[in-house]
């Protein structure tokens, strides 16, 4: 009899690390070769079959509400934040748009305060005081790599992996910014594919495993309130300008999240990176 009741208990534990060990495998595996995959134009059907279990997809205008969030950016009274002139700026490279070009440099010196080197990535020039010579060394490690992918001709690349190496991989906007950066290092053609590509790719497959934690079975209200969505903006917008399209999954997600006034969380830089990840997966603004 105590022979039986072992066997039974021993065949449950067997059970029950076989089920733990396929869950976990799943969740491992989410974001597996996400960025190779995408790079090689795979489909994401799976992705599109989550949003629909979580019965998140309703019909919809997507150009409309690309729109109301652009006419939330343009209204005089909205403050631009954290540097939301800038993802403005890069949106509208696809918009081309006069009102929004605009809004952009009208509110660009007050919104950028002490970060003057990204006056060279948005093509502006000082209006008040001169850039210091300096700052590439003095700003905080993540604004120092992004500084420094800017101007990335005055660095060799055994100088700037010495940062990005000391910024943890963990979703915050620590490793957001890394990730613009690697994007604009993309863009200037410094250093070549051949050294960005690994990081770019090691980057977005984690990003994956972590936007799929930060949705994932929450209900909406939850999610689209919550300060997860502002980095789960960023990490889509800055997937997409890395040059690798993002999941019909998180558009949905994006699009689901947007409030009554055409924002995403009330403010300027939510909205912002919300819109530039839409417009740039739409590769139009309307």
């Amino acid at each position: 009899m105590k022979f039986e009741i072992k066997k039974v208990g021993l065949v449950f534990i067997f059970l029950l690390v076989f089920i733990a060990g396929f869950f976990l495998g799943k969740y491992l595996n989410y974001g597996k070769d996400y960025a190779t995959d995408l790079s090689n134009n795979q489909t994401d059907k799976d992705g599109q079959e989550e949003v629909k279990d979580r019965g998140y997809i309703f019909e919809t205008d997507e150009g409309l509400m690309i729109k109301k969030g652009i006419d939330f950016l343009l209204n005089p009274d909205e403050k631009f934040i954290r540097v939301a002139s800038m993802y403005v700026k890069k949106m509208n490279e696809i918009c081309e748009s006069t009102e929004l070009e605009s809004a952009w440099k009208k509110k660009f010196d007050d919104d950028i305060g002490d970060y003057k080197f990204l006056y060279k990535l948005c093509d502006f020039n000082p209006t008040s005081e001169e850039i210091s010579p300096d700052f590439k060394s003095i700003l905080p490690l993540s604004l120092r790599v992004v500084a420094k992918a800017i101007y990335c001709e005055d660095f060799s690349y055994e100088d700037i992996i010495k940062d990005i190496n000391q910024i943890e991989r963990d979703g915050s906007f620590n490793s957001i910014y890394l990730l613009f950066s690697l994007g604009i290092m993309k863009e200037n053609q410094c250093y070549g594919e051949e050294l960005l590509e690994p990081l770019t790719e090691d980057l977005i497959n984690r990003f994956v495993v972590l936007q799929w934690e930060a949705a994932n079975d929450k209900k909406l209200s939850e999610f689209c309130d919550s300060g997860e969505l502002d980095k789960y903006v960023a990490r889509a917008a800055f997937i997409s300008y890395a040059g690798y399209p993002i999941r019909g999954t998180w558009l949905e997600n994006i699009l689901a999240c947007q409030m009554d006034n055409g924002s995403w969380l009330d403010n300027s830089h939510t909205t912002s990176l919300a819109l530039w990840a839409l417009i740039q997966e739409k590769g139009a603004c309307e």
